[in-house]
């Protein structure tokens, strides 16, 4: 059926492609970053990241290819396909300021990334015409929120050991 010059299946096909190249670009990114960041569990997350969206990135692939050959989107299994974030182990970390200066910078910019993805995912929510396509979409953006607040509060860490470091430079007792 066209609907303004472009069918419906055009449509789902353009708005799964650009989520494609969303997730690739993230995925990308993040393992880049992940080998700049020097705090091991900073390093930790972002491969974490990375992984996921790699898996999000092959269910696109995946549901793109199923409808170039005609089947439907299907979603109903999306949860069983694609396993949500799991926790990562945390552990006391203590690296000098200058490190924690740079990965802080590195986790700034995926947490602000995690926020624009959120908002991404929102938008192609309202402009999927199709039922399945949104209910793709909107398990996409959970899992997006899932890891902005996942690397938000690793940057809340590394904050509070940044600051903790400094405040052993001033003269203030370091907390155990």
């Amino acid at each position: 059926m066209k609907t303004g010059g472009i069918n419906e299946t055009e449509n789902m096909l353009y708005l799964l492609n650009s989520a494609k190249n969303l997730e690739d670009s993230r995925y990308r990114l993040y393992r880049r970053n992940s080998a700049k960041v020097l705090n091991p569990e900073g390093k930790q997350a972002l491969i974490f990241l990375a992984d996921v969206e790699k898996k999000h990135l092959a269910l696109l692939k995946k549901k793109i290819k199923e409808i170039r050959i005609g089947k439907s989107l299907e979603n109903s299994r999306l949860k069983a396909n694609l396993p949500s974030l799991i926790k990562v182990s945390s552990r006391k970390f203590r690296e000098g300021i200058r490190e924690l200066t740079g990965d802080i910078n590195i986790m700034m910019m995926a947490v602000e990334l995690e926020r624009q993805d959120v908002y991404f995912y929102q938008n192609l929510i309202s402009l999927a015409k199709e039922k399945n396509t949104r209910g793709l979409f909107a398990f996409l953006l959970e899992e997006e929120k899932i890891h902005r607040d996942f690397i938000g509060k690793k940057l809340v860490d590394l904050q509070k050991l940044s600051a903790a470091i400094s405040s052993y430079g001033s003269g203030i007792p370091f907390p155990a």
